[in-house]
């Protein structure tokens, strides 16, 4: 996946209009944690349910994640680097000044991705999708 520079070299407090968030976000809970978007009329618990007051969510297993903002959110960052560690994917994120910088590994310290952005949410969000291409 080609980023543009506005991803990969993101300045201001986060960095990110709120378009691009939503596309890297997209792409962190399809292509890296293997979830799948569900809109409001699927969500159910044994049937349908086309009253849910949601906008819709995403489906992990059995759990519905309404809100996911890893680009932004730290809390919902390290969900991603769990998900790696599960994988057996070595992760290690650093404050280099002046960017944050993460990096994703195997134990044969392949490199899979590294990434460095102005915030540790956003450099574990580019890392983690460039490990994906790279075929974690």
């Amino acid at each position: 996946m080609k980023l543009s520079k506005k991803a990969e070299w993101a300045y201001g407090p986060t960095g990110l209009g709120e378009e691009e968030a939503m596309t890297i976000n997209e792409q962190v809970a399809t292509r890296v944690m293997g979830w799948e978007w569900k809109p409001p009329y699927e969500i159910s618990f044994g049937g349908t349910n086309p009253e849910w007051p949601c906008r819709g969510a995403w489906q992990a297993g059995l759990i519905y994640v309404e809100v996911f903002d890893p680009a932004h959110s730290m809390a919902d960052a390290w969900m991603v680097v769990e998900k790696m560690r599960d994988d057996d994917l070595r992760i290690q994120i650093w404050s280099g000044p002046p960017r944050w910088v993460c990096k994703i590994w195997t134990g044969a310290n392949h490199d899979f991705g590294s990434a460095s952005a102005d915030t540790a949410p956003l450099a574990i969000c580019l890392a983690a999708l460039k490990a994906v291409e790279e075929g974690k």
